[in-house]
């Protein structure tokens, strides 16, 4: 009887395996949100645009990661400027801005939060077009860093 049982579990998890690899989606059965992180680009120049799609979220945070140390001194003439469909807002790199965290730290990065400006949010999911393309235009930032996007996806999404 228990071997009966165990058989048929390993069936049906051959079965669901099988189901995913061909290409359909499976509801999360854990019902928690999902979170990613997701490097957008390297900061290769002190002034550069970057191009990309932002899934759909209930929240975003954007980051600046650094190896060795956070440059903020360096950054008191740098701006983010951040461009989709709903608009466009900048926002100078100063400590009213920028918050340090521990979330890069798994990639050997010194990471600080990126707030919007007049408020301590750092949540850009209303600034930022859902599966639609949005830049982030860098001025005058320290180069050797990396900018990054953190994002929580509802817990009934798909996975896949």
């Amino acid at each position: 009887m228990i071997k009966g049982f165990v058989a048929a579990v390993l069936l049906i998890g051959l079965a669901l395996c099988l189901w995913i690899l061909g290409g359909h989606t499976v509801q999360n059965p854990f019902e928690v949100p999902i979170v990613t992180l997701a490097k957008l680009s390297e900061i290769t120049n002190s002034s550069m645009e970057i191009k990309f799609t932002y899934p759909k979220a209930n929240q975003c945070s954007l980051l600046l990661g650094y190896p060795g140390g956070l440059p903020i001194k360096l950054m008191s003439q740098s701006t983010i400027s951040v461009y989709s469909e709903d608009g466009n807002v900048s926002v100078p790199l100063d400590e009213t801005n920028i918050v340090k965290c521990n979330w890069l730290d798994r990639f050997a990065l010194s990471g600080c939060l990126i707030s919007q400006p007049g408020s301590s949010s750092w949540d850009w999911n209303k600034k930022f077009r859902g599966q639609s393309t949005n830049f982030l235009v860098l001025s005058n930032i320290p180069m050797g860093g990396s900018v990054w996007l953190s994002y929580t996806r509802p817990s009934g999404w798909n996975l896949k």
